[in-house]
């Protein structure tokens, strides 16, 4: 599951629509669009935006073309009389507790310790007929997930820092799925256009097998 955040709000679905099907090679694209609201499961982000911001949250997700990649586009059009200053765009993740979350700079370690280029999954071992991996990130730069537990993470991706009235502020992130955490990573790095190796091995015990 993958909610939009904005202001620690997550944007409602008041409709749902289908820009475009894909036809003629062009890009796949579904909307939603709502305002912010409370995300009713987790009192503690909702206590630190208690009111309504009065903001309109648009999400298209993209799927263009010959890609390993949905891109996730949230644009927030601020429609109140009053001006927010650091508002936090970012995303609230349950990816389920069959899956181990990890990121290139702490492993399997904890991802609200620093930020994170990105965060992937694993599937847990006791669950050995689970053969998928998750992909996510922030087209914006590096995550910051103060929330990272039990395959539920909430992480922050980019901060608009004044949004007046009438202002409009666009955050995009990148998904990916794959068989194991390879190819989960390999579209996000290329996505991020972003250089990397390829290292292949064998491993064996000390009598040779």
């Amino acid at each position: 599951e993958q909610f939009s955040i904005v202001g620690w709000k997550v944007g409602g679905a008041d409709s749902v629509s289908l820009l475009c099907d894909g036809n003629g090679g062009r890009p796949a694209v579904i909307r939603v669009e709502g305002r912010d609201q409370p995300s009713l499961i987790l009192p503690p982000i909702d206590a630190l935006s208690p009111r309504p911001l009065n903001f309109r949250i648009v999400t298209d997700y993209i799927l263009e073309p010959d890609t390993r990649l949905l891109r996730v586009r949230t644009s927030s059009t601020n429609e109140g009389t009053r001006t927010w200053s650091s508002v936090a765009m970012g995303d609230l993740l349950l990816f389920g507790s069959a899956n181990l979350m990890f990121a290139p700079e702490v492993g399997f370690g904890d991802l609200a310790a620093a930020s994170q280029s990105m965060v992937l999954t694993a599937a847990d071992p006791s669950f050995p007929l689970r053969h998928v991996s998750y992909g996510f990130a922030s087209t914006h730069g590096t995550l910051s997930m103060p929330i990272a537990e039990g395959g539920a993470t909430g992480g922050i991706g980019d901060t608009v820092h004044t949004l007046i009235a009438g202002n409009t502020a666009v955050y995009e992130r990148l998904f990916s799925v794959g068989r194991d955490l390879s190819g989960a990573m390999e579209p996000l790095l290329e996505g991020l256009e972003r250089p990397y190796g390829v290292v292949t091995g064998r491993v064996t015990d000390g009598a040779g097998d």
